[in-house]
């Protein structure tokens, strides 16, 4: 393939190429893009020979450069976002969620202050675990051990209420305190 006439002759398979890549873009846009390519590519190089694999990696450096360009810009107007925070919210849902806040904080604080700890580290500060073995000079087994138990015991005691969450199922959700003197009832 030394020429653009050769190139298209392969058009549709092309676009097809540029459709199993997931396209967000336009593929027509994107083989366009890719013969422009092509052509400045055989006048530096007029000896070099054209292959399909070096058209399929063409295609794909082009369908990933147009979709960073897509995705670099925003469409919505920043007076649309001022309006969405200044939409009135739904009360029950932002009560349901303190209340599933409130009794994630009441099950990590029942563990052992160490496990809280390490917990509450982990998630807040967002910080790996071979970093915060480092810091804390503390074996990352333990920590990932300490975490794990921890977050089975969350799942444990809150899988039903986050479900009932999700579901949008407010009503049901229960306080920790008041499910754990129930259980202790029986």
């Amino acid at each position: 393939m030394n020429n653009l006439q050769e190139l298209s002759k392969n058009h549709k398979e092309y676009i097809q190429i540029v459709k199993s890549f997931g396209c967000n873009v336009d593929p027509e846009d994107v083989v366009q893009e890719m013969y422009i390519r092509l052509h400045n590519h055989l006048e530096r190089h007029p000896d070099k020979e054209l292959n399909l694999f070096y058209c399929w990696s063409t295609l794909r450096n082009v369908f990933f450069d147009m979709y960073k360009e897509d995705t670099r810009y925003c469409d919505k107007d920043i007076n649309d976002f001022h309006y969405l925070e200044e939409e009135e919210t739904n009360q029950e849902e932002q009560q349901a969620y303190s209340q599933l806040q409130q009794n994630l904080n009441k099950i990590v604080n029942k563990q052992h202050h160490f496990d809280s700890r390490l917990f509450e580290i982990y998630t807040k500060q967002k910080t790996s675990i071979r970093k915060l073995s480092k810091e804390t000079s503390i074996s990352p087994r333990t920590i990932f051990w300490s975490l794990q138990q921890t977050k089975k015991l969350i799942h444990k005691e809150l899988k039903e209420d986050y479900e009932d969450y999700k579901n949008q199922d407010y009503e049901l959700l229960k306080d920790y305190e008041e499910t754990k003197q129930q259980l202790t009832l029986f």
